[in-house]
């Protein structure tokens, strides 16, 4: 948003050699092909995401800014499933959207119900006229409908407002019941909302809303919110102060709300005594900025101090934040503008550092700033960016020349000052900062674009395999895609970071959940898309892969079975959109896996002997835990057969323990035998049969089991080698 008098800037420099060999061609989103879009609307965030599961990418464009009421846009894009161009969109509004004219300021795609399509938040303000943000679902997956389509549902989703603690509501809701609206055909609270974000903040494997304000009339006064998630995307504050607010101000000695201590306005304390979560606020992020794996708050500030607040979760055990606004920012800003401050790895330390927006250290001019993470969430170096010193807007990142950095985009706010630009990153691992070489609009790399832009994105939305970028212009004016030309598919690995290390544990339903962090050469909420798994054995035997879940930031988290009993050794691997594939490394590069031992009963009893295949080793057959019902992780895995061979395995009722049959030695009734399948060996010898227990019923089963092995090396006639028999007994479920 864009109503203040705008102050003279000066300009800054950051020198860097050379830059890299890539263009920009400006295209008609319409058609992918030279040109513009028509001018509509006064866009003020535009955003990419595949609503329809197709495996493109569509964009979502927030409308309404200092117009007023206007109607958000859906741009499809008319590849893989409307079967047309890839990369050219078309407008479907009309038939996939709400109809409902607000005042946007952002808009935020995420599946906030879990059902694997993307949901939208849209954040607005009441600088016009009294609203709410809205909550905007997509009805494919649990709605019953078809992807790609959304119903306004705010008038549900938000759960307790101006309420006190009840069913589906813990906490006293701060808002009062004053700055309650009632928008047909939804409802929710008055504010002056600009950017909001989402992250998994307790770490319970649901999206949790930050809702960031900038107060009435910009006064600065209003408190950033937290929304806890119930798992089906219905949400309620998240307030443990159980204070509740007279207006819409939070004043100082008012509790925190959901920060320690007592809100003190632009406070430096960094103890937990006070903290100040008013902000003029333009920008919203939850990431682990302290590399302790949960989310931690980083908010812009147009007229102050940008803040920054620390999860406690994993130091304490309790989700509340700290403010450590003095910490973390180690050179304050001159607070002429600080629009937009956000977070990416910048020198490829794993770690995330800031690009700070107008941050005017000496208080008299826009310069960018880029700060570097110390690796304990402290920035340092405020280093400023050649041709800054215009009143810009927005930054984003991605790796635009394929070399592995993170270059960076600027919507400048065009006619204040310099400008939009493109930077490329120029990283040499050796050093601190790299080197950003400055691109301006209308020069060889990047063609001159008209309008007033207030926001970039990028993302590969032609599936190309490089990263283009797409402006957002206000005032009426077209928006601006610029598609790159480098015309490669970048090659580059995501890279997986601090792995958590699991503690040991008995068998129980309760999985083990571990987290990490993923850091590739695309914007973080691209690289949130990534397929991500974690890669488990137990005993050596390879289990299946469990998918790991965005968690916002850079986290992704993931539940490993809890009913594993053995050694589990567990490993991540992160694919990500161009088919790049990396694994979990140390922060030297190594390739790095954690362990722990699940302890418990398998109900599972080897008897009988085997037949020798392979190296005259005897195939052994066991399970991963216990047979107990409702255990959908329970598997049957055999070591020492015959690598990259395959076998069955068999079950009956009965034991036959060691019969001789032409060589072969077989533990189960030959009347009653039942082949279950095949079984693939891999190259360690190693291979798993999935057998899941239905959650009733099974509990006093007693069954036998067997595996036989197709193995030329085997001392017999046939070539088959075999393994034990294996009595299983099913039990009710686990605790």
């Amino acid at each position: 948003m864009r109503t203040s008098l705008r102050i003279l800037a000066m300009s800054g420099l950051l020198a860097a050699p050379g830059f890299a060999q890539t263009t920009f061609t400006a295209v008609n989103p319409f058609t992918n092909t030279p040109g513009a879009a028509p001018s509509i609307g006064y866009t003020e965030r535009l955003h990419f995401g595949d609503i329809d599961n197709d495996g493109d990418l569509d964009c979502v464009l927030a409308d309404g800014g200092d117009l007023g009421n206007q109607v958000d846009r859906v741009w499809v894009n008319m590849g893989n499933l409307q079967a047309g161009t890839l990369g050219a969109f078309q407008d479907q509004t009309g038939t996939r959207w709400t109809g409902i004219a607000d005042d946007s300021r952002d808009v935020q795609l995420v599946d906030i119900d879990l059902d694997g399509d993307l949901d939208a938040y849209i954040s607005n303000t009441s600088t016009v006229s009294a609203q709410s943000n809205r909550w905007v679902v997509n009805m494919g997956g649990l709605q019953g409908g078809t992807a790609g389509f959304f119903q306004d549902q705010t008038s549900t989703r938000w759960v307790g407002l101006a309420m006190g603690p009840g069913p589906g509501h813990p906490y006293q809701s701060s808002i009062p019941a004053s700055l309650l609206v009632g928008l047909f055909p939804s409802s929710g609270f008055k504010d002056w909302s600009c950017e909001c974000g989402f992250g998994d903040v307790d770490n319970d494997g649901d999206m949790d809303l930050l809702h960031a304000t900038y107060g009435e009339n910009f006064n600065g006064s209003a408190p950033t919110r937290i929304f806890l998630n119930d798992g089906v995307g219905f949400f309620s504050e998240f307030n443990p102060s159980g204070f509740q607010l007279s207006g819409s101000n939070i004043l100082n000695t008012n509790p925190g709300l959901w920060c320690e201590g007592t809100q003190l306005n632009g406070t430096t304390n960094t103890t937990g005594l006070n903290c100040d979560i008013a902000t003029h606020q333009l920008a919203a992020m939850f990431a682990d900025l302290d590399n302790d794996l949960d989310l931690d708050i980083f908010l812009g500030s147009r007229n102050s101090q940008p803040r920054a607040y620390f999860n406690r979760l994993q130091e304490t055990g309790s989700l509340l934040w700290r403010d450590m606004t003095a910490f973390v920012y180690t050179s304050a800003s001159g607070n002429t503008g600080n629009y937009e401050q956000n977070l990416a790895d910048l020198d490829n330390d794993s770690d995330l550092d800031a690009y700070l927006l107008n941050y005017a250290g000496d208080g008299s001019a826009f310069n960018d700033r880029l700060a570097y993470n110390t690796g304990t969430g402290q920035l340092t170096g405020f280093l400023t960016l050649a041709g800054s010193s215009g009143d810009d807007n927005e930054p984003d990142f991605g790796d635009f020349d394929g070399d592995g950095d993170l270059d960076i985009a600027v919507a400048a706010f065009t006619g204040f000052g310099t400008p939009d630009r493109i930077y490329f990153n120029n990283f040499v691992p050796s050093g601190l900062t790299g080197s950003f070489v400055l691109q301006n609009a209308g020069g060889a790399v990047l063609p001159a674009f008209p309008g007033t832009t207030l926001d970039v994105d990028i993302a590969d939305w032609d599936n190309d395999g490089d990263y283009d970028a797409a402006w957002a212009v206000d005032g009426g004016g077209a928006e601006v895609f610029m598609r790159n030309n480098l015309n490669t598919v970048e090659a580059i690995p995501p890279r997986a970071k601090r792995l958590e290390q699991a503690p040991n544990r008995g068998a129980g339903s309760a999985p083990t959940v571990v987290r990490t962090q993923v850091y590739d050469n695309s914007p973080l909420y691209q690289a949130g898309r990534n397929t991500t798994v974690i890669e488990v054995t137990v005993d050596g035997c390879p289990m299946a892969d469990v998918p790991m879940h965005y968690s916002g930031g850079q986290l992704f988290r993931g539940a490993i079975p809890g009913s594993y009993v053995g050694n589990v050794v567990y490993s991540v691997a992160s694919t990500d959109e161009h088919g790049n594939t990396g694994f979990s490394t140390d922060l030297a590069g190594a390739p790095e896996s954690k362990s722990y031992t699940g302890t418990g009963s398998t109900n599972a009893t080897p008897y009988g002997v085997g037949t020798a295949g392979t190296g005259g080793l005897v195939p052994a057959l066991g399970v991963n835990g216990p047979a107990a019902e409702g255990n959908a992780a329970f598997a049957f895995c055999v070591s020492n057969g015959k690598p990259a061979g395959v076998g069955f395995l068999f079950l009956s009722g009965l034991s036959i323990p060691t019969t001789d049959v032409l060589g072969i030695n077989v533990n189960l009734d030959l009347g009653g035998l039942v082949s279950l399948g095949l079984m693939s060996i891999d190259a360690n010898g190693f291979g798993r049969f999935d057998l899941p227990i239905p959650a009733t019923g099974a509990a006093g089963a007693n069954l036998y089991f067997q595996y036989f092995g197709i193995d030329a090396a085997a001392p017999n006639a046939l070539g088959i080698s075999s393994s034990n028999g294996l009595q299983v007994l099913a039990t009710p479920p686990l605790p």
